[in-house]
């Protein structure tokens, strides 16, 4: 974000902040040590808008933030949680210093940290696909046990039953996905991450919703009884990354937290 425009890292409404950032500083009422910026985590989303090539999920991914805080605040680590953030981490980084162009992989890593981030990123694919192999093990158990007894007209009948319930937990979205395990309709569970613009009404600039994007975050199926989720998805190949989902028309709803009254 520095690399495009500074003043792209300065909090919503922090005047003084833009100031200091687009090389006005002389203008702002406070000093440069008082600038408010984005969140780590709304910086990232910002630099993924830019760079749709960034690897980043928010639903998925924000583990990276809550292990650093957890570590830095209150002195807390869990070892299992720390693994996947650190491949998070690099993948994440990976995709944020490709898109940049200025500087290369081995540049921003240097060549003392390349063997591990190499490592972490392995170990952190390894072990979702071991996740992943044994889930689907599973489930192919559980659907031969589900089916095996039954004839065929039988068996068709209780796919197309199981596969019409929704799925057992739901977030903000629910996307249909082919099971890997059975070929029938399963969930894709995602979070939606809006983005809005200013609209001014003539009494008031409210915020209108210009994009809505679902992030999943789990995968259900009825019929085989398959779980996924975090990184286990991206080993599933035809699963989405992200879902651009419609807006309802261009209808939006006045957002009271971006009203500025006249």
């Amino acid at each position: 974000l520095a690399a495009i425009e500074p003043s792209l890292l300065s909090a919503r409404a922090d005047v003084d902040g833009l100031l200091h950032l687009s090389g006005k500083g002389t203008l702002a009422t406070s000093g440069a040590t008082e600038i408010r910026t984005l969140s780590a985590a709304l910086a990232v989303q910002t630099a993924k808008r830019l760079s749709p090539e960034i690897q980043y999920n928010p639903k998925l991914d924000d583990v990276v933030f809550r292990v650093r805080n957890a570590a830095a605040h209150m002195g807390l680590v869990d070892s299992a949680e720390l693994r996947r953030a650190i491949g998070s981490m690099v993948r994440v980084v990976d995709s944020l210093v490709a898109a940049s162009k200025w500087t290369d992989r081995r540049d921003f890593w240097s060549d003392d940290l390349i063997p591990a981030a190499d490592a972490a990123a392995m170990d952190a694919r390894h072990d979702a696909s071991a996740r992943l192999a044994a889930k689907l093990a599973g489930a192919t158990i559980r659907l031969r046990e589900l089916l095996g007894s039954l004839s065929s007209a039988a068996q068709a009948t209780v796919r197309s039953s199981l596969a019409g319930r929704s799925p057992g937990i739901s977030i903000d979205h629910d996307e249909r996905a082919k099971c890997p395990v059975c070929g029938e309709q399963g969930w894709l569970v995602c979070a939606v991450e809006e983005e809005h613009r200013d609209v001014d009404t003539g009494e008031g600039i409210f915020s209108q919703i210009v994009k809505r994007t679902a992030w999943p975050a789990i995968f259900n199926c009825n019929v085989c009884d398959l779980d996924l989720e975090e990184d286990e998805l991206r080993e599933v190949p035809g699963f989405p990354f992200s879902v651009d989902l419609d807006l309802d028309g261009g209808d939006w709803e006045p957002d009271e937290d971006y009203i500025r009254g006249r």
